[in-house]
């Protein structure tokens, strides 16, 4: 074993890897290999595309550079992140406002908390889950003491993602009967300075205990070194997980993996239909040798210079007179044809595959709709759907609040003071016209329909923004419905006299 794989496996290494996690690559590899499309499908060789047997490198080589890989699992983990991000997470009313002033650049790299959280929803869609490390910067000692960091510095706490990989050694014990996080180690993979212009690959652990921390470095010979240490101010480590395919709380199996096995599956039948197309495309010059005519050109010496039954190779061209014996035939053979179709509806079956379980009803590239589902099976596969990615979304939520939460420690608000926020579960617009508006407009006015649950539905219909909160608007109507009847009653009475006397 290599100094790095004992490492991995060294109890006593920060670099080790748990065996749960360990358990989780194979998979993790798949589904990232998916992701990223192509050049990693290309990449991984005889992986996922299998040599056939008998087949030589060359044409190995040669098959493997010309079969396309459809990305339908990336483009269906963007559908189904588009679909919570239709609408932004809603900070709620009961998020203090240095943490609505954080969310503006959440990360200190001009990153918003929306952006943000987008991001580490699709990774968490993709890998199956991913995490929010919130952390605070070292202690800057500065030359006025009475001046806190962060009126000098800037100082405060920021938000980092850290995706499946990187989590490789999460330890969980039982601290007065509840399962909690003790220690967890964090690989973070990245590039170094090397001369004056040059860089260098890093690779650095990060041991996260409550209330302190630990940073290792790898020297040249990949060996771990301790090279930075301190402490924090709360009692729990500051990493919240966005979980969306949950095995346990620190495990998971990546929610599409059963698409990305399918679409995997639709590569090598295209690439089997491209091999049959490419045969039927190019008809095969035969010739019948005639009388006599077996080993002409085949004999010198008295020798056979080629094997028996075949000529020297020729080139033909339109210009080439090709001399055929008595009862010989030159002719051109073709492909029948016969199995294109059953490649291209085995091709559209696995579409269909895909389609299903990407949680997306996809239809055909016409635009008609193919089989014989039927509207209830329609409505049931609908409510699976939703369920699935409303659990995803729920999750993502909890995610949120608890970064939420550790920021708000972190600034010493107390604890549970992060609040709440508000994300999107409504994966249906509601299709709203000119008239449809007028006639809820009309509802409402007759006392027959709330303004909140119009709002509601222009909500659901995309005609409102995030940033619309239907309670903070019934407290503005209020107060200007209340600031009209003030000044109604200031107003004197045209028909009453000025001076107070009788008419």
């Amino acid at each position: 074993m290599t100094t790095k794989e004992l490492e991995i496996v060294d109890c006593d290494s920060p670099a080790y890897c748990s065996s749960a996690y360990r358990d989780q690559l194979p998979l993790l590899k798949l589904v990232q290999d998916c992701y990223e499309g192509q050049q990693a499908i290309t990449r991984a060789g005889a992986t996922y595309l299998p040599k056939f047997e008998g087949e030589s490198l060359l044409g190995f080589d040669e098959r493997l550079k010309g079969s396309t890989f459809w990305n339908a699992y990336r483009r269906t983990v963007v559908g189904l992140v588009g679909m919570v991000f239709r609408r932004n997470p809603v900070l709620q009313p009961n998020v203090p406002d240095q943490l609505r002033q954080a969310s503006e650049n959440i990360d200190l790299m001009g990153t918003h908390l929306d952006v943000f959280a987008k991001d580490v929803f699709t990774w968490s869609v993709a890998e199956g889950h991913s995490a929010i490390l919130v952390d605070m910067p070292k202690k800057v000692e500065g030359s006025y003491p009475q001046v806190t960091n962060r009126e000098t510095f800037g100082r405060r706490p920021y938000w980092s993602l850290i995706r499946k990989a990187q989590i490789i050694n999460p330890i969980v014990e039982q601290v007065n009967g509840i399962a909690t996080l003790t220690q967890v180690t964090i690989c973070e993979a990245g590039t170094g300075r090397k001369g004056k212009y040059g860089e260098e690959a890093t690779v650095c652990y990060r041991v996260l205990k409550p209330g302190s921390w630990e940073l290792y470095e790898c020297d040249a010979s990949g060996k771990p070194v301790l090279k930075d240490r301190g402490e924090t101010s709360l009692t729990r480590i500051p990493l919240a997980m966005i979980n969306t395919g949950k095995e346990s709380r620190w495990t998971s199996r990546p929610a599409l993996v059963d698409l990305a096995y399918e679409n995997l599956r639709l590569y090598r039948l295209q690439s089997a239909l491209d091999c049959i197309l490419q045969v039927a495309n190019v008809p095969v010059l035969v010739e019948i040798a005639g009388d006599g005519d077996g080993l002409d050109g085949q004999m010198q010496a008295g020798a056979l210079k080629e094997k028996p039954g075949r000529k020297p190779r020729r080139v033909i061209t339109h210009k080439t007179i090709y001399n055929v014996g008595h009862n010989g035939d030159l002719k051109y053979v073709e492909h029948s044809g016969k199995a294109i179709d059953k490649a291209q509806a085995e091709i559209g079956t696995s579409k269909r595959n895909i389609a299903t379980l990407g949680l997306t009803v996809i239809r055909n590239a016409g635009g008609g709709p193919q089989g014989d589902t039927t509207a209830t099976g329609e409505v049931f596969e609908r409510e699976i759907e939703t369920s699935e990615l409303s659990g995803m979304a729920r999750a993502l939520k909890d995610g949120l609040e608890q970064a939420l939460g550790f920021h708000a420690e972190f600034e010493e608000l107390g604890q549970d003071k992060g609040g709440s926020v508000k994300v999107n579960q409504d994966f249906t617009r509601i299709n709203l016209d000119g008239a449809m508006i007028t006639g809820l407009a009309s509802v409402v006015e007759r006392g027959g329909l709330s303004l909140e649950t119009m709002w509601s539905i222009f909500e659901q219909g995309g005609l409102l923004g995030s940033e619309h909160s239907a309670t903070e608007e019934l407290k503005k109507i209020l107060a200007e419905a209340k600031l009209l009847e003030v000044i109604r009653a200031s107003r004197p009475d045209p028909g009453g006299d000025p001076a107070g006397g009788a008419a």
